[in-house]
C-alpha cells in the first residue's frame, strides 16, 4: 500500500482502514479506557483520561487548610502531571500499531519529548467588583 495518503485512491483508503481495523483489534477501546492519577500534598488526588479531562477528584482535608487559589493551583498542577502519564501510556499502547517514527512525531506534537513545553496560558483577570448604586427594583 502507498503511505502517502494524498496519493491514495478511495478504494486504497478503504482497504487501509479495514486493514488497520483488523490489525488493531480493541485498540480504540483500550485507548478510551486509559486513565492516570497524580497525588499531591494535602491528600489531593486527581484522575484524568487520555484526553486530559478530569474524571476523578479527591480533595481530602485540603479545602480546610488551603486558600482557594492554592487549592486551584495544586489541582491544575496535578491534572497536568496525570495528563503526561496518560499520554505516555497512550503512546506506548499505540506504538506497536503506529510504528516508532509516527509515535515519536506524536510525542513531539504533544510535548512529551525534550522540546520545551508550551507557555502557560494566561489566566483571565477576575471580574472587577461593581460598587455602583443599584438602579433597579422589583415590581408586582
Amino acid at each position: 500500500m502507498t503511505t502517502d495518503l494524498s496519493a491514495m485512491t478511495t478504494d486504497e483508503l478503504i482497504a487501509a482502514s479495514t486493514y488497520l481495523d483488523d490489525r488493531a483489534d480493541g485498540l480504540l477501546a483500550r485507548l478510551g479506557a486509559i486513565t492516570a492519577r497524580a497525588r499531591g500534598a494535602h491528600g489531593i488526588e486527581v484522575t484524568v483520561n487520555l484526553e486530559g479531562m478530569l474524571v476523578g477528584l479527591e480533595l481530602g482535608e485540603s479545602p480546610r487548610t488551603l486558600a482557594a487559589a492554592a487549592l486551584s493551583a495544586e489541582i491544575e498542577r496535578l491534572v497536568q502531571e496525570a495528563s503526561v502519564t496518560a499520554l505516555t501510556d497512550g503512546l506506548a499502547l499505540l506504538e506497536p500499531f503506529a510504528g516508532p517514527a509516527l509515535t515519536a512525531e506524536l510525542a513531539q506534537l504533544t510535548g512529551l519529548t525534550g522540546s520545551p513545553s508550551p507557555a502557560p496560558r494566561p489566566r483571565p483577570a477576575p471580574p472587577e467588583e461593581d460598587f455602583s448604586e443599584q438602579t433597579w427594583e422589583l415590581r408586582d
